[in-house]
């Protein structure tokens, strides 16, 4: 059944006639898609976390791009050479505290003498490799300190840093967005749970055609109009629904639809 009314401003609302069972069906179905979206969402928090940089990732991508991927390998460079620095010192440490072999352990004393000569060709490998190192560390740092190239680097990390702003505003969104549709999701479950199914409901057509799954799960959860129109829908079915309670309900406590309600371990 359908029938046209005039709202105060003057505007045709159409009705539709719901009963008791379906309306409640259909309030219910749009808190499980409401829940669906704040799960998208989270994957979205989840993603944008992982993008958004360190003030240091932020210079050290920035030097990465500028120097075309030289300040990276020296970092790479650096961290093997402290590698093996590390590891001799491990073993030289290890060594120092063996006993010098005696005159009479023959096999004893071929063997302390082979690690030691192992040691020294280890040591003079790491000290080689250190040497190289700081020479090429210099040349980087002597030339990376030029104006030019210092204003090129500042310039990359301003835009990456904007690109970081992005990021964190859009995270802000996100969690805000998720605050809101898990309130309103609360808010059609907990209305769900309020029909009387022996009830029939005169209820706005255009917000009950919006709850309707098949039409709900297409809305964008981007669409930063999704909540005003999912909160105009949620005000004008509670008043159908108040409406109804006080046209049928009789000699009783009339029910607070405002009073937000527990999810009964529901996912929102």
């Amino acid at each position: 059944m359908v029938n046209l009314k005039a709202d105060l401003s003057g505007k045709t609302v159409e009705e539709i006639t719901l009963d008791g069972k379906k309306f409640a069906d259909r309030l219910y179905s749009s808190a499980f898609v409401i829940g669906k979206k704040v799960k998208e969402n989270n994957q979205s928090i989840q993603l944008t976390q992982k993008l958004i940089l360190t003030d240091d990732r932020i210079h050290k991508i920035a030097l990465s791009v500028y120097t075309k991927g030289q300040s990276k390998r020296l970092d790479k460079e650096k961290r093997k050479v402290a590698e093996l620095r590390k590891k001799f010192d491990a073993a030289f440490d290890a060594f120092a505290q063996k006993p010098m072999p005696k005159w009479h352990e023959l096999h004893y004393k071929c063997d302390y003498n082979e690690e030691k000569n192992k040691l020294l060709k280890c040591q003079n490998d790491v000290l080689e490799k250190e040497k190289n190192l700081a020479e090429k560390l210099e040349i980087y740092e002597r030339e990376i300190q030029k104006p030019e190239h210092i204003a090129g680097i500042k310039e990359m990390e301003t835009a990456l840093k904007n690109k970081n702003e992005a990021r964190k505003e859009y995270l802000k969104q996100l969690k805000e967005s998720n605050r809101n549709l898990k309130y309103l999701g609360r808010q059609f479950l907990g209305l769900s749970q309020k029909i009387m199914p022996q009830f029939s409901y005169k209820v706005d057509k255009e917000a009950a055609g919006f709850i309707k799954k098949s039409n709900l799960a297409n809305q964008d959860r981007r669409d930063p109009t999704l909540q005003e129109k999912l909160e105009s829908s949620l005000n004008k079915l509670k008043a159908a629904v108040n409406k109804t309670r006080d046209e049928r309900v009789k000699g009783g406590m009339r029910a607070d639809l405002n009073v937000d309600v527990r999810d009964n371990g529901m996912e929102i």
